[in-house]
């Protein structure tokens, strides 16, 4: 987002001048507030009449728990509901501007701008946000520091200045973990203390080579940042040492293939040194197939999936990651699709594979990429039904009447189903699908031969398969 920066220091400037006015009125609504319920309070400097998003923040995923009015002066004055659970909790004020709060069982009181404001924060109340704002007046400066020493130490020839920069590379480690043990001394039961620990740094041996250093990271880094307190997953803590491990794991120029193999030893690692409860084992473990999946390593999903996908106690047969996980295992390409029985939604029954190809595509109006695909499948159709596929849609929509409104609109051919069960139809269990859109592409005998991610998938699938691939 392009910021006036003329615009930000006269927010600076204005933020400044009206604290002492923000913070009496602050404590004036604070002091109001007898009952046993928790508030947030504040004041957002060009932030009049807006609705600002609350979401909960699990590791990378931000998910949309309320909505939180501006009035026209600037301040808000949110209850927080009780069944919250204590964590890290992300509020957007635009796309890409957001500020973090951590909740538990405490008023909270703040002013910021609605230009940068992590920037421009000032915690009046609450112990947890002061301590965690404390710890980041100092972070990111000392974080832009060692982003730019390790892309020097990266690239640079092994000669007797090498050591030096490695030298000063621990040292801003060392300035960080110092900054982060002295503000948290004597408030360690404090959820934001634990939090800031996994933005502390591992101090490495100087002079190591790449294998060395892997080594070290997999015989100390679990010991430093345990996996171990579950209120940890209503936060980036994890996330963040995850990234953090396996990082260090891939030399330069390795091969995909190398790459797999690397990441599945180190998956291992990282599975064995888990020492919280089953809570935190499916996180750390769904944390690592969305990754994965995200750049297609296939062969690293399927050993995941495999070797500890069968040690989730807990799991029901409804829960996204017991879907994700048969659908790693069992609906994988050269295995049998299971059959499909479903009635249009104009009432016409559909079963079994008919075709030379059959594309099941399950998908819902509520999904905004699926709302740009089946479209685009759409204007493919008489491409598709020339190589011989037909396309059955299955639509987790619950409203019949979206579904049908969006057919209209879009003039939609594909043939659709809905019974209108959504993720508990038979078919999108059946299928383990988790996640929409979603694609299996079958033979004649049923057999699956792919699920295709993109349109392109397809129509490469099919010439693979037909070339004996």
């Amino acid at each position: 987002m392009n910021v006036n920066k003329g615009m930000i220091k006269n927010n600076k400037l204005l933020l400044s001048s009206r604290s002492f006015f923000i913070a009496c009125v602050l404590l004036v609504l604070n002091l109001s507030n007898y009952a046993q319920s928790y508030n947030i309070k504040g004041y957002i400097d060009s932030g009049a009449d807006k609705n600002i998003i609350l979401c909960t923040q699990f590791g990378d995923f931000s998910r949309v728990v309320d909505t939180i009015s501006v009035d026209s002066e600037g301040f808000i004055d949110y209850s927080i509901p009780s069944h919250f659970s204590r964590g890290l909790y992300r509020i957007y004020l635009y796309k890409d501007v957001w500020f973090d709060l951590i909740l538990n069982n405490e008023n909270i009181s703040f002013s910021t701008s609605a230009y940068e404001p992590e920037v421009f924060m000032v915690i009046n109340e609450s112990e947890e946000n002061k301590l965690f704002y404390k710890f980041k007046s100092k972070y990111f400066g000392i974080k832009r520091k060692l982003n730019i020493l390790s892309q020097v130490i990266v690239s640079y020839p092994d000669d007797p200045f090498l050591e030096k920069l490695e030298k000063q590379f621990n040292k801003e480690k060392k300035t960080l973990n110092k900054h982060i043990s002295t503000i948290t001394k004597g408030k360690e039961q404090l959820f934001a203390s634990k939090l800031i620990h996994y933005y502390s740094e591992l101090i490495l041996p100087t002079g190591i080579s790449d294998d060395e250093l892997v080594e070290f990271y997999n015989d100390n880094y679990w010991n430093y940042f345990p996996l171990e307190d579950s209120d940890l997953m209503n936060s980036d803590a994890y996330t963040v040492a995850l990234v953090g491990f396996l990082k260090v794991q891939i030399p330069r120029n390795a091969s995909f293939d190398k790459m797999q193999e690397l990441y599945i030893n180190a998956c291992d690692n990282i599975m064995l040194s888990i020492r919280g409860g089953d809570d935190v084992y499916q996180y750390v473990l769904k944390y690592l197939l969305d990754g994965f999946e995200q750049f297609e390593m296939w062969d690293v999903i399927s050993y995941l999936a495999e070797t500890y996908g069968g040690k989730c106690t807990d799991l029901d047969s409804g829960s996204s990651l017991s879907a994700r996980i048969k659908n790693y295992t069992e609906l994988v390409k050269g295995k049998k699709a299971p059959t499909i029985s479903i009635n249009d939604i104009e009432g016409k029954v559909i079963e079994g594979f008919n075709s030379k190809y059959t594309l099941v595509v399950f998908w819902a109006t509520w999904c905004g990429h699926c709302k740009v695909m089946i479209p685009e499948l759409n204007s493919k159709i008489n491409e598709l039904n020339k190589l011989g596929v037909d396309i059955i849609g299955i639509s987790l929509d619950e409203d019949i009447k979206l579904l049908q409104e969006f057919i209209r609109k879009e003039n939609i051919i594909i043939p659709m189903f809905c019974d209108t069960m959504g993720w508990a139809s038979p078919p999108a269990i059946d299928y383990a699908v988790y996640a929409t859109p979603s694609m299996y592409l079958v033979d004649e005998n049923g057999i699956l031969i792919g699920k295709p991610m993109y349109i392109s998938d397809i129509f490469e699938t099919i010439n693979e398969f037909e070339r004996g691939y």
